[in-house]
């Protein structure tokens, strides 16, 4: 009887170890392909604030185009021109 009792003690430590192994290296895969994915989100992330700064810049430029073409100048007044406020500046 004491025999069976060591046997399954065995048996279940040995089991033990194996499923604490089986989850420490389902543990690291997890974690590996987490921070895989964060440095992609974050190389996009980075992607895309230099495209929206571009795109900025474009449409300043593409506003700076149509504020001289006299067709558009009435729509585009420039703030430096003409443009005087109500105080006067001392």
């Amino acid at each position: 009887m004491i025999d069976v009792l060591i046997f399954a003690q065995i048996v279940f430590y040995f089991s033990a170890s194996i499923a604490i192994i089986v989850i420490g290296v389902l543990l690291v895969f997890a974690i590996y392909h987490l921070v895989r994915v964060s440095r992609h989100l974050h190389s996009i992330a980075e992607s895309f604030d230099q495209t929206s700064h571009e795109v900025k810049d474009r449409l300043a430029m593409a506003l700076e185009n149509l504020e001289r073409l006299p067709v558009f100048s009435f729509l585009f007044k420039s703030r430096d021109r003409g443009h005087k406020s109500g105080r006067s500046k001392k």
